[in-house]
Parts: structure tokens; sequence; C-alpha cells
């Protein structure tokens, strides 16, 4: 763990709570203060600190406290509300500031999320951001093609979940977006030059699968989120929020010139809930846009969570950059630009002149400017490509190059080589008269695909340590013909690991694996005759779970109370005590017809129903007393109250719930109250009435009949 302290700074104690109970869920013990002068005087080391500000003039205080955080120490700054200047002006006042939450709606989760992140250094990958159980699907884009089909993809996968079209149509924006920085502005060569930056984007670039983006997806019930994650890790937090400090006061000082990247990041900004970028300088980059799909209108919640990975001494990670091998250049096909006209007058003369040697010429020409057609002999590596061109299928490279002629020479021509396992390669070739043009298309790898299940199913897998989701898992962006540790993690049950060699691009490999039961965890069978019945589990329903449950995980060396409930039978509870290391168990019962009996009174005592051996003696209040179809007498005794009530129950294959309600007769210090079996008694219990009691004089054993009125749950002195 990174920090050795961890403060929680709030003066509202609700939030202060929330606060304290997220960083708890990230594992730090937590120090809560209401504000910053209850600390002890000097530099602060060492820690992690969560300030909340109440309102939006507090941010001054946000330098003062970075001026006592020394290098070693981060901050999270919680604001009052969604505001994106005051997020950016948070945030540029140091760079110790790491993220920016909002008070309003501030969740446990949302601050476990960010601290985890900045305890433990392990920044990447949505799985961390999405609800637990919650599939991700990631996908690799290697060009503009790749980007248009992923967005579309995207876009699908919203609908097909219910996502509104609004919501929709701001996730395709923001992804757009995000995708043409990964694509066109964060890859550089081994010196730290761009390779893409200049290409214009209508250009066609062609990626390595070590060059490619990944992108990563989810939706829940109540948000869709998607992530970028680039190779290259050149975003720094200094240009975010440049850009978006230029958007908030002077919009039209965004300079275009790199393709308006500023109005992109505030149009992310503007458009998500939640905007999140996860740093590794020189190695990746990866930036989370997240939707809040119960909200009424697309709009921003929290942002400028900006987390980069710092060791032990508060420094940025100095790991060496991994950049591409030198001579690495631009994998495309530069189109030249078209001749300026020039603005100098023309002779009329000298183009009447013009004009007739060039009807001269072609006179004289005729058949050799007739010809309207081209060649092109088109060969691919690896060979045995399919060929198409400008959409219409023309053959294969299978037996050598294809030579294709009747080409247009007034057009240019797209020239497509598509293979099974291998991504397609294209180029633009306009032919030239009277020659062959040759074309080499290269094709590379496409991602090999992983499936990966385990026996029990939902354990979460870890790819080198970075969770990909719960199985059964659909991997597509490791790289081909690389080894990587697998580990699969499910409570209750031994953690597994693997080695896996991934398979060759465009291969797949299935791979299944068995977890076996933690020996401090049982497997309770709890079935009913007949099924179909409520499971409550040592007091707690089992929501969602009927009988029969043939697999249900429990601690083992304890006892276990399973009790059944079904509309029209009596419930029926078992006991099933499971020894250390026992490792299966069972509650099994037959269920007989009828319901149950409910009783509630505000005076104590306890309830015996006499035909039914199963409620004798009943402290109240009685949750269950299973009672057959009919009538029943019941006794309700109160020996404290001196109290016998004797009533009738009926059961009609439900459950009954009844109260009692007495007042309480009390007698002063001289007298005292006679039963009518003669007893004398300081108190009793009476139901709501008109009563009459007999009064005794303990000085004088005189008696005396009273009239009373009892009203419930009130107490008389009498006389």
């Amino acid at each position: 763990m990174l920090a050795h302290r961890v403060l929680a700074i709030s003066p509202v104690r609700e939030t202060r709570k929330a606060i304290s109970v997220g960083l708890m869920s990230a594992g730090a013990t937590v120090e809560q203060h209401e504000n910053i002068s209850e600390l002890t005087p000097g530099p602060i080391s060492d820690a992690l600190v969560v300030l909340h500000l109440e309102d939006a003039v507090g941010t001054a205080l946000v330098g003062t406290v970075c001026e006592r955080l020394a290098d070693t120490a981060r901050l999270i700054v919680v604001v009052p509300a969604s505001d994106i200047e005051t997020t950016v002006s948070v945030m540029q006042s140091s760079r110790k500031v790491a993220s920016v939450l909002v008070a309003e709606g501030l969740t446990s989760t949302t601050v476990a999320r960010a601290a985890s992140k900045l305890l433990y250094g392990d920044i990447f990958g949505l799985e961390k951001m999405v609800p637990w159980g919650t599939r991700v699907y990631s996908t690799l884009v290697g060009s503009y093609h790749d980007k248009s089909n992923c967005i579309r993809e995207m876009s699908d996968f919203a609908a097909a979940m219910s996502v509104r079209r609004k919501y929709r149509e701001a996730i395709e924006q923001c992804a757009d977006e995000m995708l043409m920085n990964a694509l066109y502005d964060a890859p550089v060569d081994a010196e730290g030059n761009p390779l893409f930056a200049d290409v214009p984007i209508k250009e066609r670039i062609a990626m390595q699968v070590e060059q490619k983006p990944v992108v990563q997806y989810a939706c829940s019930d109540e948000t869709f989120m998607f992530s970028v994650r680039d190779n290259y890790g050149t975003l720094a937090r200094s240009t975010v929020l440049k850009y978006l400090d230029k958007c908030l006061h002077a919009e039209q000082q965004i300079d275009r010139k790199t393709g308006g990247a500023g109005l992109g990041l505030y149009l992310m900004a503007s458009q998500s809930s939640q905007m999140t970028f996860n740093v590794l300088p020189g190695v990746a980059t990866e930036c989370i846009c997240t939707f809040d799909l119960k909200a009424p209108k697309v709009q921003l919640v929290d942002m400028g969570m900006f987390f980069e990975r710092i060791d032990a001494r508060g420094r940025l990670n100095p790991t060496r950059p991994v950049l591409l091998p030198g001579g690495v250049g631009f994998p495309i096909e530069r189109r030249s630009r078209a001749p300026q006209a020039s603005n100098k007058p023309v002779l009329w003369g000298l183009a009447a002149a013009i004009a007739l040697l060039v009807a001269l010429i072609a006179l004289v020409a005729y058949p050799r400017f007739a010809v309207t057609t081209g060649a092109v002999r088109i060969s691919t590596s690896p060979p045995g490509a399919s060929i198409s061109i400008d959409g219409k299928a023309r053959g294969s490279t299978s037996d050598g190059p294809l030579f294709v002629d009747e080409l247009d020479l007034d057009n240019a021509h797209e020239v497509r080589a598509s293979m099974s396992g291998w991504t397609e390669a294209s180029r633009i070739v306009k032919p030239i008269r009277d020659q062959t043009t040759e074309i080499v298309l290269t094709l590379t790898a496409s991602a090999s695909t992983v499936n990966a299940k385990s026996d029990p199913s939902g354990s979460e897998l870890f790819v080198d340590g970075v969770s990909m989701g719960t199985t059964p898992v659909h991997l597509t962006s490791l790289t081909p013909g690389s080894e990587v540790q697998l580990e699969f993690r499910k409570p209750g049950y031994v953690s597994k690991s693997q080695l896996l060699k991934v398979p060759a691009g465009g291969s797949q490999a299935d791979l299944s694996v068995g977890l076996s039961l933690s020996p401090k965890f049982a497997m309770l069978r709890m079935e009913s005759d007949p099924p179909g019945a409520d499971i409550y589990l040592n007091g707690q329903l089992l929501t969602g779970q009927q009988t029969p449950l043939t697999e249900h995980l429990v601690p083992s060396g304890t006892n276990h109370q399973v009790e059944f409930r079904m509309p029209g039978f009596q419930p029926a509870e078992v006991n099933v005590q499971l020894a250390a290391g026992q490792q299966s168990g069972i509650a099994s019962v037959t269920l007989e017809p009828g319901g149950a009996f409910r009783l509630r009174s505000n005076v104590p005592g306890e309830l015996s129903v006499r035909d039914q051996p199963k409620c004798q003696g009943l402290t109240l209040p009685v949750t269950n007393c299973p009672l057959a179809n009919g009538p029943h007498t019941a006794v309700f005794e109160s020996r404290e109250l001196n109290l016998r009530h004797t009533f009738e129950v009926q059961i009609a294959d439900d459950i009954v719930d009844e109260e009692l309600l007495f007042g309480i007769a009390e007698s002063s210090p001289q007298f005292r109250i006679v039963l009518a079996n003669g007893r004398a008694v300081r108190r009793v219990a009476l139901r709501p009435g008109p009563h009459t009691i007999t009064i005794l004089s303990r000085e004088t054993e005189a008696s005396e009949e009273m009239q009373l009125t009892i009203q419930a749950e009130q107490t008389i002195v009498v006389p």
C-alpha cells in the first residue's frame, strides 16, 4: 500500500461517514476529522487525504492543504456540485490533486474505487469500474475502418440493452473522439516523434497488433461505460487541463491545427456523467467515460479523476517507456497533392496556338489516346488472400500475383485484401496508361481469441494480475504468441493459476478449469416436499431462491438454521450441523398443509396453543407458530401481570397475525386487588373495557367492589 496514513476530512457527518466507509472498503485504516485544523501542525507525509469542500469558495483551502502535503502524499477533493470549471480549477491548483468527486450523490463505492487506484497503483481496466458480475466486452481497433465498426457495434450493443437514443448518440460522439486521439495523436516512434499526428484522417493507417488501442465496454441496469487504452502513455495531465480551461474561458482560442483536440475533450466532459484518465507515462493511457442511464438528461456528475501510477516515494513510475522499435514509418500510402493553379493570365494568342497543336496531336495519335483502361498486378504477404476492387470480388492470390485489367484510368480504385485470421489491408491505386501497376499488400495477423470458463462459473479471471471479468470470459485483447499468467478466483473456492500460451492471430483457444471448494466452506443442499418454498437461512431470506436449491455456499464447522415457508403450508425448520472440514450437507423437510400464527402484545408473556406441541410456552413476540387448517384454542399468560387470556385462532392456508393490547390496574400501597381465585395482588393486566374489581384494605381487611373502564396501553391506580 502506497499511503501509510489515510485521512477523511469533512464538516458534514454523513459525507464523512460515506468517505470513511469507502476508504475502509479499499482496505485502509481511516483517521476522521471535521476540519483541517484538527490535524497536528506540520507536513503531512505518506498519506492519502480525502477533503470535502462545503462550497465553491472553499477551493482556496485546496492550495493550503497541498502546501502541507509531502511529495509522497496525494489528495482527493470532494466538491459540492458538478461543475467543470470548479473541477478544472481544483485540478490545476496542484499535481497532488489526483481526483475530484461530487458530494451530491456521493457513494462509498465511488470513494473506494478512487482510493484503491491510488493506494495500490492498479489503475487500468474497465472491470474495476463496473458493478460486480457485469460482463466486460473487449476489442482491438487498428484503423479508421475498425473505428467505425467498433462504434457501430458498441451502439448496437447499447440499443440491445435498451439504452435510450440520446445516450447512444452521446456514446457514439465520445467514442469517436477518444478513438481518433488513440489512433492519430497517441502513437510515437522510438524517439518519441508522432507517427500519425500529421496524417489526414481520411487517409488510411494500418497498425500492428502491439500498436492497436484496446476498447472495453459494459452495461448494467444503471450505467453504460466504455474505455479506450493506447500503448504509448503520451497524454499529459497539463494538456487535458489546458484544453478544458481554454474551452471554458475562450473557446475560440482552441488550437485546431491538431484536429481540435481541446474541443474533443470538452465534448467528452460535457456529454458523459463521469470522465476518468489513467496514465502510466511511456506505457499506456486509458480514458473511461461513464453514462448515468437513470438521469433525466445527459450531464456531468464526476469528472477530473486523473490517476498516474507512482512509486513509494511519490514519484511518477520511472519505468522506461515501452516504445516501438526504430525505423517504423507511416504504414500508409500518401497521396500527392494537386498542383496549385497559376494566377498569371494566359495570352489569347498563345492559348489558341496550344489548342490547335493539341488538336493536331490528338488527330494523329487517336488510337493511343483511345485507351481508357489500365491494369494492376496484386501480390499479398502472406499469399492466398481474397482480392476486391471497389467492393467487387476479383479473385485471390492463392496461385501467385493476381492480374486485373480494364480499370478506369480516370478514377482511383480501392484494392482490398482479406483472409481469415488476418486483418484486412488496402491501398488506393490510380492505373497508368500502357503500364501494369505493381501492388504488394501486407496483412497482419488478427487478434487471437481465448474462451475461458470455470466450474463453477462466475469466478473472476485475472490475466497477469489484471481482472478481465467473470467466467465465462471471451478474450480478444491478448497479444498473439505471448505467454500470460491466468488466475481464477471465486469466494469459497481455492484459487487456481495457469500459464497460457496465446494462440496465433486469428486462432481460438478454449480453456476450462475446475475449482476446488475451500476447506472452510461447505455446499448446503436445501429441498422441500412439495418444492417451491421460500428459504430462510439463519433468519435471512435467500432472495430469489426457492427449493430445491442444490448448491449454496455456507461456512463449515458451524450450525445453520434453515426455515421453509410456502403459502398453504405450515412453516418448517431444520438445523444442520456441519463439522469442521465437512464440505456438504442437506436440509430436507416435508411441508404439512396449513398456515402459521404470529402474536404480539404490549405486555410480556408466553403463548401456548393447546393442540400444537411446537407452540408451547413461546415467548412473545411469536413469529412462527405452525398450525393446521381449522380452529385452535390459544392461551396467553403473563405471570408478571397476573394475566391468563384464552382466545380462538382460525387458520385457513395463510399466516394469521394478531396483536393483544391490555391496560394495567395497579393498587396504591395500602390496598390490593383481589383476583377471581382469591389471590390479592398489586398489579393486574386487563382487556380494554369495563371491569368490576374487588379492592382489599391491608389495614382493615375490608373489601369493596369498584367499577373500572380500562384503556389499552394505559395504567390506572386504584382506589
